[in-house]
């Protein structure tokens, strides 16, 4: 008869979870997907392609070409290194462009000689420049903003800011008329 009162009083005071007391858990404890949270176009306004990539499949890191974008800046990093560093197909199409791109990089980073440039922050200019410049589908932006990424990762503290005001001037001049 106790253990009754007992299990009564636990209950009253603690009831049994109903169904949306365990959806309001379970939703805490997995937060809806990126996709959930973007609010529905105003009336008249078109949405993006179903097929679209969203902004949060871009950033993640094993995106292939997030990847391919690494691997190149390490194989242009080792080239700097060690000239007699084998080259990655797609490092072989900058390496022609070379002089063109760190022509650019001295105009736009006059205080830094190339000497001077850390070689980590120089590989990922040279491969932005190369996009920006003689890939020119790649939207500006995106170049851009995976170069700062990349400096992120590995470059110094400085090198994000460095990165970003460096390609900023070189998207003026090659968009120059």
């Amino acid at each position: 008869f106790i253990i009754d009162l007992w299990l009564l009083y636990l209950n009253a005071k603690f009831p049994p979870p109903n169904k949306a007391s365990v959806a309001a858990t379970s939703a805490s404890a997995n937060p809806p997907s990126p996709n959930a949270l973007i609010a529905a176009p105003a009336k008249g306004l078109t949405t993006a392609a179903p097929n679209a990539v969203s902004k949060f499949q871009m950033k993640r890191s094993d995106d292939p070409r997030h990847l391919k974008r690494q691997a190149i800046v390490k194989n242009l990093y080792a080239k700097v290194i060690n000239p007699s560093t084998i080259a990655l197909p797609a490092t072989t199409k900058i390496l022609p462009h070379l002089s063109a791109i760190d022509q650019l990089i001295v105009k736009c980073a006059p205080e830094w000689p190339l000497s001077q440039i850390n070689r980590v922050d120089l590989s990922i200019l040279r491969l932005a420049i190369y996009e920006l410049k003689f890939t020119p589908p790649t939207p500006p932006k995106v170049v851009i903003d995976e170069a700062v990424e990349l400096a992120k990762t590995y470059g110094s503290e400085a090198s994000p800011g460095f990165i970003n005001g460096a390609l900023g001037a070189v998207l003026k001049i090659i968009h120059q008329p």
